[in-house]
């Protein structure tokens, strides 16, 4: 049998094939589609794997071996049941099915020849799992909020030979009047206020992270290849769905996870994050769930063009010379080269991953494109790869404070450069204190940022960790959702504490 560890089993896309339990119970049918509160159920349940095997026959007798073992007489214990009679040599029968084996027994079937028994296998987590199973059938029923998102077919490009930067730079006005429709996908999202989070949650949600990174570094690897072609993208599928269940559950921890540097790889770590903050906006500005899975591709593929830079480039602490300036400047045709090499994307993205650089006043580049001109999609991949770059450690300069960084956005929103409407929907879901930064209130009190409160920017739902600046902290801390205390406000970004400067960490502990 196969063994699929869980963390590695992916969710929002319906199975190929069938996985079960160790004791043989069917847990996910061929066509079933995991969601998070799956995993953290069986994860509860202490299951951690899953079986599974394309042979019918192999695993006909694997599910029929589960449900007993091999002993010998010395292993058995007085609660093991026998799975069957046992006879003698001469056929009489010595003990019947469900019987025990105590001390007298053991030493009259030893006299009788008797060497091994079968025992049926006992699972104590049984009847909870046929409990949870029973429940998510109902649940299934009901939700379809956590399905599998496909693309149109209509939208994808059917000849990828056909991709060109000259193309795109002649079509540059073309399919970008995009308007949101179809399913918002706002109005799946739980957006209470954040309460308590089970470690088994935020544990899911940092392995995610940590998986995907993965897979992207191969999914790189395998683009640049010189031999490459057709590469699935069955990757980006599988992230996009996976982020937009993890944004449903909870989008305040997702919002976290941007501040993850799981690795020393910029570009890995860069495209992650851009990722799961364009999703978040997109839902932000009422796009349905197919416009976010074709943004998801975009956003994804944004940087590809920079993986064929020097890695000296990434670590330079001096200017770059003005080579290496051009070199970064054409990317985005790099990169629309290298997206030829996929075998299913969008018909858009192509053009987002040209356009990304780009700006509303036209002071971008490779063209200088102006407002209308840009695709929508662009726009949004502008904002949140600003935002990451100016918040993550670069090896010219340390990362900026998220207030900082925000703030900086919304100044050059105001000057035209960035689209005033991206900007608005980026602030209503992460606020002009972002999610996860640590800030010092009126009070004088030290305090996390745990949710945006769209009832006002500057106000966000805090956890006060702290009692003062000398960071005594707080046996409890308290959550305050500030919009509804006139009298406390943020009085200033803070750095976050020393020992709660590792994300993972801060995750676990205090969110």
């Amino acid at each position: 049998m196969n063994i699929l560890p869980l963390d590695n089993l992916q969710l929002g896309v319906p199975t190929e094939i069938a996985y079960y339990h160790v004791s043989g119970t069917k847990i996910f049918s061929i066509g079933d589609t995991p969601r998070i509160a799956d995993v953290i159920s069986l994860k509860r349940l202490k299951v951690n794997e899953l079986y599974h095997s394309s042979d019918e026959i192999h695993l006909a007798k694997w599910i029929a071996g589960c449900g007993t073992r091999k002993l010998t007489l010395d292993e058995v214990l007085p609660s093991h049941k026998l799975a069957g009679d046992i006879f003698s040599e001469e056929g009489q029968k010595l003990i019947g099915m469900g019987g025990t084996v105590n001390r007298d027994v053991r030493r009259e079937l030893k006299a009788k020849g008797v060497t091994d028994v079968i025992v049926i296998r006992e699972y104590s987590e049984l009847g909870e799992l046929e409990s949870y199973l029973k429940d998510r059938k109902k649940q299934s029923a009901q939700d379809s909020k956590y399905a599998e998102i496909k693309l149109d077919p209509e939208c994808i490009i059917s000849d990828a030979s056909t991709i060109s930067a000259s193309r795109m730079k002649r079509g540059i006005t073309r399919e970008i009047r995009i308007k949101p429709q179809g399913d918002p996908l706002h109005e799946a999202i739980d957006h209470e206020p954040p309460g308590f989070r089970s470690d088994d949650l935020k544990k899911y949600y940092l392995s995610l992270y940590e998986k995907h990174f993965n897979q992207t570094r191969e999914f790189f690897d395998a683009l640049i290849s010189e031999n490459s072609t057709a590469i699935k993208t069955r990757h980006i599928i599988s992230l996009a769905n996976e982020v937009i269940q993890c944004l449903i559950r909870d989008k305040n921890l997702l919002i976290v996870m941007h501040q993850l540097q799981t690795k020393n790889d910029q570009i890995v770590n860069h495209t992650l994050n851009v990722t799961l903050i364009c999703i978040n906006i997109a839902s932000s500005m009422g796009y349905g769930r197919e416009q976010v899975l074709e943004l998801a591709y975009a956003a994804f593929l944004h940087d590809v063009g920079m993986l064929g830079e020097p890695e000296d480039i990434f670590e330079k602490k001096d200017s770059l010379s003005s080579k290496e300036k051009e070199s970064i400047a054409v990317h985005p045709e790099r990169g629309v080269e290298l997206i030829k090499k996929l075998d299913c994307i969008p018909k858009s993205t192509p053009y987002v991953v040209y356009q990304e650089h780009e700006r509303e006043d036209g002071s971008g580049y490779p063209n200088h494109l102006k407002a209308d001109q840009i695709h929508p999609f662009a726009k949004i991949i502008a904002v949140a790869d600003v935002f990451d770059a100016l918040t993550c450690t670069r090896a010219w300069r340390p990362a900026m404070l998220p207030y900082k960084a925000m703030e900086l956005i919304i100044k050059q929103s105001n000057k035209g450069v960035f689209c005033r409407d991206v900007v608005k929907a980026f602030l209503r879901y992460f606020s002009l204190f972002p999610v996860g930064s640590w800030v010092q209130l009126s009070t004088k009190e030290i305090a996390n940022v745990i949710a945006a409160d769209p009832r006002r920017y500057d106000k966000p739902i805090v956890r006060v960790a702290f009692k003062n600046e000398d960071r005594e902290i707080y046996a409890s801390p308290k959550i305050i959702a500030l919009a509804n205390e006139p009298h406390i406000y943020v009085a200033a970004p803070v750095e976050a504490p020393r020992d709660l400067a590792d994300s993972q960490f801060w995750i676990m502990n205090l969110l």
